[in-house]
């Protein structure tokens, strides 16, 4: 997925690249939907598939997030930042280690109201 992405984004091809980081986040949603890390965390029977779980959806964030820092840097920057990854280069899914901290991080695009 990152060399296709790589690959498409060093030919100008934009929005082809920007649909390989969809199609991450789209799996991304199904793995929230499919493993449903809520009713994991109630469930005490087996806290190391709830690490597992939410290890897999932070790493899906983090390398997410740095396909997208050419789209959106100062959001992508916000984001790496509560994620604490000091690199900005491409990277595959797996390739950092767990047991890092994850910082909360305000509404990265916060809802504008409508005048009235």
């Amino acid at each position: 997925m990152v060399g296709r992405f790589s690959s498409l984004l060093d030919r100008a091809e934009l929005t082809q690249a920007l649909d390989v980081v969809w199609t991450l986040v789209r799996r991304l949603n199904r793995f929230v939907e499919e493993t449903r890390p809520w009713d994991l965390a109630k469930d005490e029977a087996d806290p190391e598939r709830l690490d597992e779980v939410l290890y897999n959806l932070v790493e899906g964030l983090r390398v997410t997030t740095l396909l997208l820092v050419p789209y959106l840097p100062r959001t992508s920057e916000t984001l790496l930042g509560a994620l604490g990854e000091e690199r900005r280069t491409l990277a595959e899914l797996g390739s950092r280690e767990g047991g890092q901290s994850v910082e909360r991080v305000p509404p990265l695009f916060p809802k504008i109201e409508a005048p009235a």
